[in-house]
């Protein structure tokens, strides 16, 4: 089984703690091969925040994921699993250690205010600020696909190998409807 393993702190802008990192899952080569010609692989990122719930919501996506990406063999398309947790002054939340994770400021109840108290929109927004980062990106993303998933969602399927699988029908045209 894969391990996460802890990396120094990364520097970040002054207005936000230091993003702290760990390691994505140890995983098959994140390109397609002579023994797996048809791979795509897709690096998943998770977010969430530094609360107890989500914390448990985590521990269960992760655990799902790293079973699947197994039962899938060496062709997996499943090669890259990130965290992003938004949590007090950006600070780690004890999980940093069984689960790969990047850390970034959550919104403060001021900024909240504005829509309602939403805390949820701590959730895309610390995916706005991870882009944000680019050496971050670089350095945690090796993939050139990415599912972006939360701790509510529960995938059913594998996004490829299934018949019902689904399609993957990114471009740089207008979404598709």
């Amino acid at each position: 089984a894969a391990a996460a393993s802890a990396v120094a702190p990364t520097a970040a802008p002054a207005t936000a703690a230091p993003p702290t990192t760990t390691t994505a899952v140890k995983a098959p080569p994140a390109k397609a091969d002579a023994n797996c010609p048809n791979r795509r692989p897709y690096h998943t990122l998770l977010t969430g925040q530094g609360t107890t719930y989500n914390g448990w919501q985590s521990r269960i996506m992760y655990f799902h994921w790293k079973k699947q990406a197994a039962a899938d063999g060496p062709c997996t398309d499943m090669t890259g699993f990130t965290r992003i947790c938004a949590s007090k002054d950006g600070l780690p939340d004890g999980l940093e250690n069984d689960i790969p994770s990047v850390f970034l400021r959550q919104l403060t109840s001021a900024e909240l205010a504005k829509y309602g108290h939403f805390g949820v929109l701590n959730r895309p927004h610390s995916v706005v600020e991870f882009l944000k980062q680019p050496d971050l990106v670089k350095r945690t993303i090796k993939e050139e696909f990415v599912m972006i998933a939360e701790t509510d969602h529960v995938r059913r399927a594998h996004l490829r190998r299934n018949s019902a699988a689904i399609p993957r029908t990114s471009s740089d045209g207008p979404p598709a409807l």
